[in-house]
């Protein structure tokens, strides 16, 4: 049996998965743990489609504005990897409901620049604070060497999913 990874010995982590102790992993149980991990995220960010009435990408275009302030909707679909027309339909999604506002500026009249309103800055927060809530619950009961874990690796994830 292949193994693509095997766990260095200074890795003390005692706990397991599934009750199952492991030292190495295989192929086939690497794309297991990277499903599960996956089907998590994905229920996840459901629950908060659900509870707040927003696609996830409407979720993430309000995140993402929070983070950047006013941008074109031209880097709202670099960011997001889609055409403009669609963003541009995204954001008036989101002018529809509130959330967003759409402003030529006189010094740039070519672009329109989107920028949260008050309405989605109060949004985002409740998004935002529903989410660490919610994983603060169930993450009650770790010790702090598994927080320390998940958070170092959430740290990395972007390198580990897409190399950069």
């Amino acid at each position: 049996m292949q193994i693509i990874f095997a766990i260095p010995e200074w890795f003390s982590y005692e706990k397991n998965m599934d009750q199952k102790s492991f030292t190495s992993v295989t192929p086939d149980e690497f794309k297991d743990i990277l499903f599960s991990a996956l089907r998590s995220v994905y229920k996840f960010e459901r629950l908060e489609v659900l509870e707040f009435g927003l696609t996830l990408q409407q979720i993430y275009l309000l995140k993402f504005l929070k983070r950047e302030g006013p941008v074109t909707i031209g880097k709202i679909a670099e960011e997001m990897e889609m055409k403009i027309f669609s963003a541009t339909r995204l954001v008036d999604q989101l002018v529809e409901k509130g959330l967003i506002l759409k402003k030529r500026y006189q010094s740039d009249k070519r672009n329109v620049f989107a920028r949260l309103s008050r309405h989605g800055e109060r949004m985002v927060g409740q998004i935002e604070t529903h989410a660490v809530s919610s994983i603060m619950k169930n993450m009650d009961g770790f010790d702090a060497e598994e927080v320390a874990a998940i958070l170092f690796v959430c740290t990395k994830l972007n390198t580990i999913l897409n190399g950069s």
